[in-house]
This record gives C-alpha cells, structure tokens and sequence, in this order.
C-alpha cells in the first residue's frame, strides 16, 4: 500500500513539473521577434529552458496572426544554433529559411 501511495505522489509530483515546464516555454519572451514580410503575423523565435530543454539549447518558432493575436502556432523544437529567421512570404505560406506555415490550413509542417 505505502509503494502505491509513493508511485502515485511521485507520478502526480512528474505531471505538476511537466506541465509547470510546459507552461513556462509556452509563455517565454522571444529571443528573436519580426514582422512577416507582407505584415499579417508575427514571427519569433523562441528559447526553451527548464524540464523540455534541460541543457538548454532549443527553440521553438511562434507565429501570431496579427489579425487574430488568439491565432498562435508553434513548429516543433529545434536547435537553437539553426535559427536562421531570414522570412519569406507569398499568398500561400509564410516561412523562414527551413520550415514553412501553410496559412490556408494554418498548420506547419
């Protein structure tokens, strides 16, 4: 009984960091920010620290629709010495150097 008690704290203890750490990245400033080339979303990138990234080192992109700031979109991790944020953008997508946001299905890749 005390082993179950014991898992059962140590699991809820794991879920309350990981989402504290989640929390955390998903509200952190920019490193880099900049408008889109055709001005309807803002582009930045964004360190990850803590429980996601415990060497640090990674990043994330987050796009905001400047029409709708309820509107953000996240790439996956990446490492941060790959950033290259030189955008591009036309009628169809809007992207940096290595990944690109479809803004009729709104997703990335």
């Amino acid at each position: 009984m005390n082993k179950a008690i014991l898992a059962v704290c140590s699991l809820l203890t794991a879920a309350l960091l990981f989402g504290w750490s989640l929390s955390n990245a998903l509200s952190a400033p920019p490193s880099v920010s900049q408008v889109s080339p055709q001005g309807g979303h803002l582009i930045e990138s964004v360190p990850v620290q803590g429980l996601l990234a415990p060497g640090g080192g990674l990043s994330y992109l987050r796009i905001v629709d400047h029409a709708d700031r309820s509107k953000v979109f996240r790439s996956p991790l990446f490492t941060t010495r790959s950033v290259d944020t030189r955008a591009s953008e036309d009628s169809q997508s809007l992207g940096v150097t290595w990944i690109a946001f479809d803004k009729r299905t709104q997703a990335l890749p």
